[in-house]
Parts: C-alpha cells; structure tokens; sequence
C-alpha cells in the first residue's frame, strides 16, 4: 500500500506542478495579450486620427475645386461664345 500511497503523492506533486507551470504560463498570455490590446487601442487612436486629417484635407480640396469651377464657369461660357461667334464668321466667309 505504501507504494501506492507514494506513487499517488507523486502523481499529485506533478499534477501540482504542471498545474503552477500552466497558470504562470497563463498569466503571462494575459499580460501579452494586454499589452497588445492596449498598443492596438494606440494605434488605431492614431489611424482614426489620421483619416480624420484626410477626410478635414479632402473637404478642403473639395471647396476649393467648388469654388475654382463657380470661378471658371462663366470664362468657359465666354469661350464658347467666342468660339461660336467665330465658328459662325468662318462659315460666313466659306459661304462667300
């Protein structure tokens, strides 16, 4: 029986220790995983960040392209009477 009995002690002490190096091992994946969630909460503070800049820039550029067409509409419209006028001339002068 005294076999037994210090088999099943041994039993239990690896068990034991198995169990100890698990929980260490554990803890550690816990602290990792910490530590990246919180580096990944940084860095996507930072992207968030960054799309908020380029969406402000694109709204900017947008603006300015409105306000670049409002300023160009009315040349392109003096062109195109200019061209027409012109266009209407050389027909004239072809007729002739």
């Amino acid at each position: 029986m005294t076999d037994y009995s210090n088999d099943h002690e041994e039993a239990i002490g690896k068990l034991d220790k198995w169990a100890a190096e698990n929980e260490k091992g554990l803890n550690q994946l816990d602290k990792s995983a910490s530590g990246f969630e919180k580096e990944l909460e940084t860095m996507m503070g930072k992207l968030d960040g960054r799309v908020l800049e380029h969406e402000k820039g694109l709204n900017q550029l947008d603006t300015q392209a409105q306000g670049f067409e409002k300023e160009l509409e009315p040349k392109m419209e003096k062109l195109d009477q200019w061209f027409s006028k012109k266009q209407g001339e050389l027909e004239k002068k072809m007729g002739e």
